[in-house]
């Protein structure tokens, strides 16, 4: 999946496959050197980790959060999705809740708070609008600074951006379309799937609507991150 994650920021993204260097932050975590010749950070989903503390091991989680933090203080552009809000937000003394009685897998309206409706990036978006999930775990108190710029019926900070800087973080997934959902869903059946899974796979595909989101939600920031970075 971490490809393919890629290849969904690149294309909808509008992103020069050259700019992107991709780390697996988990895993391998860059060194904060790296920043000094970062334009952007951005930081994806993971279907194999939560940042809730009752999840289980989080000894991932310090070096992670180590190097969203120095990316703010530096003032650096920042973009997350899933599991990027999540870090963003404990990262910022916020908090996660895992709770799959309101998990969403496949596509959902999102409504646009008052915040969102006059904000320079998801302004140019309807509401409500539908988007991409895959989550069973949501923020639960917001990051300091925090600011809700979108919610759904089951999940409150459907977005949110930092009252400073230009940050921004979203739980929906702007980078998938109904084919990448697709591919999401069955990586991660065994995941999302709830009870003994009796028919729940076509239960799950049949709740992607073609309509949904890619929606140009990543470019945007982008587009205002170099007005920012003034390129």
């Amino acid at each position: 999946m971490l490809l393919h994650e890629q290849e969904c920021f690149l294309r909808h993204g509008a992103i020069d496959p050259d700019r992107l260097r991709p780390f697996n932050v988990i895993t391998a975590p860059p060194p904060l050197s790296l920043l000094d010749t970062t334009d952007v950070v951005m930081l994806g989903g993971s279907g194999d980790y939560s940042v809730d503390e009752e999840a289980g091991d989080l000894s991932w989680f310090p070096p992670m959060a180590e190097l969203v933090l120095a990316s703010l203080e530096r003032g650096l552009p920042f973009f997350g999705t899933c599991m990027g809000i999540q870090v963003l937000a404990r990262a910022l003394g916020g908090s996660v809740v895992c709770d799959p009685t309101r998990q969403e897998i496949g596509t959902f309206e999102v409504n646009l708070t008052e915040a969102g409706r006059t904000d320079p990036l998801l302004s140019n978006l309807p509401s409500p609008f539908l988007a991409n999930l895959g989550h069973k775990c949501r923020v639960e108190r917001l990051p300091r600074g925090g600011v809700v710029l979108a919610r759904s019926e089951r999940c409150p900070v459907q977005a949110l951006r930092l009252d400073r800087g230009l940050v921004y973080a979203t739980q929906f997934h702007p980078e998938l379309d109904y084919h990448g959902m697709r591919l999401r869903i069955t990586t991660y059946y065994e995941k999302y799937k709830t009870g003994d899974g009796t028919g729940e796979r076509d239960r799950l595909f049949a709740a992607i609507r073609p309509e949904g989101t890619p929606m140009p939600l990543i470019a945007d920031f982008l587009a205002l991150a170099a007005r920012q970075l003034g390129n």
